[in-house]
């Protein structure tokens, strides 16, 4: 999900296992309210279509902890640790 937001609508027909959000929307989603927002409807989103939601571009603990909260299923960057 980034700046094609207007074909939203043909996410139905693609058959996707998973959408993936941008990077430029999990930026700073601890402290703006505005990506916040965005991430939760991405991630409203996904839950309807019955596929997961991953974060891209995840660069701190505090990210990763509010794009959980928001309806991430999974997430990558330099901010996840995968040990």
């Amino acid at each position: 999900m980034g700046y094609r937001v207007g074909e939203i609508g043909k996410l139905s027909e693609l058959g996707a296992d998973y959408i993936k959000i941008d990077g430029l929307f999990s930026r700073d989603i601890a402290t703006n309210a505005g990506n916040a927002a965005l991430f939760r409807t991405y991630a409203a989103i996904a839950q309807s279509l019955g596929v997961g939601c991953i974060a891209e571009g995840v660069s701190a603990a505090s990210e990763l902890a509010s794009i959980y909260e928001l309806g991430a299923t999974g997430a990558c960057g330099r901010g996840v640790n995968y040990d």
